[in-house]
Formats: C-alpha cells, structure tokens, sequence
C-alpha cells in the first residue's frame, strides 16, 4: 500500500493551516479517515509569533536548507522572493512517506510551481496526488496577517500581497484531464 497525496495550496492567511488542522482532528478522533499525517515542511523564513499549525516547519539557515536539497533529503522545494535580495524557501522530504499507507497532507504556498515537480507530476500521473486549492477574501487575508504579525504604523496593510488579474470566479475548479485531481475550497472569515 502507498500514499495518496493532498497538495492544499493558497495564498498566505487563505485558510491553508486552518483546513489542514480541520482534517487532522477527524483523522485523529477516529471518524473516516485514517492513516493522515502532515508532512514536515523545511524553510528558511523566520519563525512567527504564533504560527499556525505548532510543528509544521522545521526552521533551517539558507545553507543547511540548499545542503538537505543537493544531498536528496529535500525533494520538493521552491522559493518565495521577499525582498530584491532575499528569498524565503521552502520544501518538503516527501520520499520516506511515499511507500506508508494513508494519506500525506501538504501545505503551500502559491510560488510552488507543482505542476514543473517532477515528483509530484509522477504522483498526478499515478492518480496518487489531488490539489485543493484554498482562496479568501482579500480582507479576510489583511485580518488575519494583522493577527498573525500586527504591522508598524509606517508599514503598508497590503505588505505581502500578490496582485493578480484573474479574480477567484474565473479560476477553474476542473478543467483538463491533467487537472482532475484539483478542487477549489473557499474559505470565509471565520
């Protein structure tokens, strides 16, 4: 037996930990699920105040992080441009937990572009992998960054916002064979 994958992927604050969590106490409480864990996600960001799911990432310098990916214990990973010279990165040991039963929940950002993975493509191709996409209302997101990191008076209530001209109703939910595996969660503000 091996795993299926759930690749939950969202914009920073769109419900991504939130929905993760939700699933995790079903599993664990013993309803339908069974055999669900949370993979350990390696980055080199800082550590929040609060962080959403305590556990989640295993903190890592730049270079213990690009040392993990070279030797093979990092097998997905990407990166997320912070400011003109530094990036945040990101990435997950996937492999170990591909010959478990159950099912591996993964969180991300949107700059994991997981469709170029050649693992996680081989899994699509398997019929192993489903994507879930997760969307919040922009002020749903502003709240709950100002919870997570409350903002200096000088400092922009739209700092970490990506811009993009395609609004959430016109983003398919299924709309390619190579996409069946995809499905559109929106989250409210609760």
């Amino acid at each position: 037996m091996t795993a299926d994958i759930a690749l939950v992927l969202g914009a920073s604050a769109s419900g991504k930990s939130r929905l993760i969590r939700r699933v995790l106490e079903i599993a664990h409480a013993g309803g339908v699920l069974r055999d669900v864990r949370c993979a350990q996600r390696f980055t080199t960001r800082a550590t929040r105040v609060a962080e959403s799911l305590p556990g989640e990432n295993e903190f890592l310098e730049s270079e213990e992080f690009r040392r993990r990916v070279s030797c093979g214990e990092i097998d997905i990973d990407w990166s997320r441009q912070v400011t003109a010279d530094r990036a945040n990165w990101y990435g997950f040991s996937l492999g170990p937990q591909l010959d478990l039963p159950g099912l591996v929940l993964l969180s991300a950002n949107n700059y994991l572009d997981w469709e170029a993975n050649p693992l996680l493509s081989e899994l699509r191709v398997e019929g192993r992998l489903v994507v879930v996409r997760v969307y919040a209302a922009r002020e749903t997101r502003e709240a709950r960054l100002r919870e997570r990191r409350p903002l200096s008076p000088t400092t922009s209530s739209t700092r970490g916002f990506r811009t993009s001209r395609v609004s959430c109703s016109q983003v398919p939910t299924i709309s390619s064979p190579m996409t069946r595996n995809s499905s559109t969660v929106r989250l409210g503000s609760s």
